[in-house]
């Protein structure tokens, strides 16, 4: 613990205004799950050329993890590793090839070409390697920024690698099924430690989260559509919150901030994240992972249900306009509170008590 305590100590963390805890919280605590996640998985599970490159990636993203929670690195140094990790994924083999919607199958290899790495024979496919990683990039960092408040993130991954596990098992992919379910319930184990008020919060570590979800569910698609089984577009519909909480921010910091650079607007921080919306709507942090974790969980039953995906495009379209009335809800309901604060302020006596500067908040000097 006096470690844990040390590293946060060290950090010269610059997103204050994202912070929701008001003391110190150990970092690193994501170690916990992706450590023993990596030894059980890599010998039960037969290790392919795919998933090599899945552990090689996840071991990168975990030592990256570690060095940021230490030192705090550039979200430019993390979004590199992040790329070299999942351009390792594709070279092994893990490519989005296509991707069913309503019984239209979309291809995505337009050109092929062979490139040798030694005993490695790469094929390299376009534009559908380029769509992978682009993919992988999308889940690790939508997953990572649910996490601002205890164990929504932890929940959200649960819930994606469950569902995952079971219709691999649906669909006959039965020696994928195991690796997401030894995923989530190392998750679980962690998230009675993370669990508001937390004890210890995940850290960057946890994107490794988000690159196995990723990772796993092209691989599960790739296995299963052989079968008819379910695509890609399972994970996206199960995906939906973070996918669409993270286009939502970047849209918001779009507008706010006059540009399209992708790197600004990475790097922007604010509180304007779902959680943090529905907590200034007037939820608690409890409340707030409820609801969240609830709709999620509501959207993977029916990801399951039509796993099939005869009706995909019926069923992605119906959740992604629910989610979208919800964040207009919250949105409506926030400048409604911002009206009354700003009411009850005009209303205070011009002279307000002298405030005394007693040095920095608890937010400024505990890193989240």
């Amino acid at each position: 613990m006096l470690i844990f305590l040390q590293l946060c100590a060290k950090r010269t963390d610059k997103t204050i205004s994202q912070r929701l805890h008001d003391n110190v919280k150990p970092r690193l605590g994501a170690l916990a799950v992706i450590i023993p996640f990596m030894i059980i998985a890599a010998g039960t599970v037969h290790m392919s050329t795919q998933m090599g490159g899945m552990f090689v990636g996840l071991a990168i993203l975990t030592i990256v993890g570690i060095l940021d929670d230490k030192y705090e690195l550039s979200g430019k140094v993390q979004l590199l590793f992040q790329l070299i990790a999942a351009v390792i994924v594709v070279i092994t083999g893990s490519t989005i090839t296509g991707i069913s919607v309503a019984g239209l199958d979309l291809d995505f290899v337009a050109s092929s070409t062979a490139i040798n790495f030694g005993s490695l024979v790469y094929y390299m496919n376009l534009p559908a390697d380029i769509i992978t990683v682009i993919w992988i990039l999308l889940i690790v960092n939508a997953l990572n920024w649910v996490c601002g408040i205890d164990a929504l993130g932890e929940g959200m991954a649960i819930i994606a690698a469950l569902v995952m596990s079971i219709l691999s098992v649906r669909f006959g992919a039965l020696d994928l099924a195991f690796i997401p379910f030894v995923l989530a319930f190392g998750i679980l184990g962690f998230i009675l430690y993370n669990y508001p008020p937390s004890k210890i919060i995940g850290g960057t570590v946890g994107h490794g989260y988000g690159f196995i979800i990723a990772v796993l569910s092209i691989m599960i698609s790739s296995v299963a559509t052989a079968g008819n089984g379910p695509k890609l577009t399972t994970s996206i519909i199960i995906l939906s919150i973070p996918i669409l909480d993270m286009i939502w921010v970047l849209i918001n910091r779009m507008k706010e901030n006059k540009t399209i650079n992708i790197f600004k607007l990475l790097s922007i921080s604010g509180r304007v994240h779902l959680h943090h919306r529905l907590m200034v709507a007037g939820l608690t942090t409890k409340q707030t992972l409820y609801v969240e974790t609830s709709a999620m969980a509501i959207i993977a039953v029916v990801a399951f249900y039509f796993g099939d995906f005869n009706n995909a495009l019926t069923t992605g379209l119906i959740v992604i306009a629910l989610i979208l009335i919800l964040f207009t809800f919250i949105s409506i309901r926030n400048r409604a509170v911002s009206r009354t604060k700003i009411v009850k302020r005009s209303k205070e006596p011009e002279d307000p008590p002298a405030i005394v500067d007693t040095g920095p908040s608890p937010e400024e000097r505990y890193a989240y």
